[in-house]
């Protein structure tokens, strides 16, 4: 709580009750970040919002004629050079780690690969088979289990009631410049103003849902075990 509080007081927590509009606000500050030149992460508990804020992230990209021409479709997703991807699983032959994010530069139809830049002086050649196999996605957004380790600028991290103290924790400790939360979370008042304005006692309402979704994991895991 004493945490949080610190977190609201510097103007980090931002409030909304619909999830849409939180992540719209989330969306408009990650991409006013990156236009900055900072390297900056969305982040969220659970698949489909990640996907959701990639998507949004790439219609951003789009509509600003950041992703360039050459294009390829694998595994129901488009990549494009200028996309920000992630690798989801170890290839050690071409030095690609789990987790490692970069910086599409060149798609390759002849060669069957995609080019991408992680570090100033390091290109991947990654095979299209690596991504048709499902390993690969985009990197603006991840989800808070698969950035433990992982560092930025700047983290905008999406939370709800079902988060967990132990990934708030993790999602708030992975920018080195700043770290915000997004808070959608139901404080019970009829009319949420849009973010960033601070509903009563987001805070509140946070550690509530905390409390709950930490019990209910362990009840879960005592059920599971017969106790």
């Amino acid at each position: 709580a004493e945490a949080l509080q610190a977190y609201q007081q510097n103007g980090r927590i931002h409030h909304d009750a619909d999830p849409e509009r939180a992540r719209d606000y989330m969306v408009d500050r990650w991409w006013a970040t990156t236009s900055d030149g900072s390297d900056a992460l969305m982040l969220a508990a659970h698949h489909d919002a990640v996907r959701d804020l990639n998507e949004r992230a790439r219609q951003r990209m789009e509509a600003a004629g950041m992703l360039g021409d050459q294009r390829v479709r694998l595994s129901g997703r488009e990549y494009a050079v200028g996309d920000e991807v992630l690798g989801l699983k170890n290839e050690y032959r071409i030095g690609l780690l789990n987790g490692t994010r970069g910086a599409t530069t060149e798609i390759d139809a002849n060669r069957h690969q995609i080019h991408v830049r992680v570090s100033d002086d390091v290109v991947l050649r990654v095979p299209f088979a690596y991504a048709e196999a499902g390993h690969l996605a985009h990197g603006y957004a991840m989800t808070i289990h698969k950035a433990q380790g992982a560092t930025c600028d700047h983290a905008f991290v999406l939370v709800d009631e079902t988060m967990t103290r132990e990934a708030v924790y993790t999602g708030m400790s992975r920018g080195r410049q700043g770290n915000d939360l997004y808070l959608a979370v139901d404080t019970g008042r009829a009319e949420i103003a849009h973010a960033p304005e601070i509903a009563p006692d987001p805070v509140g309402a946070l550690l509530a849902g905390i409390e709950r979704s930490t019990a209910q994991e362990m009840a879960i895991e005592i059920g599971g075990r017969g106790l």
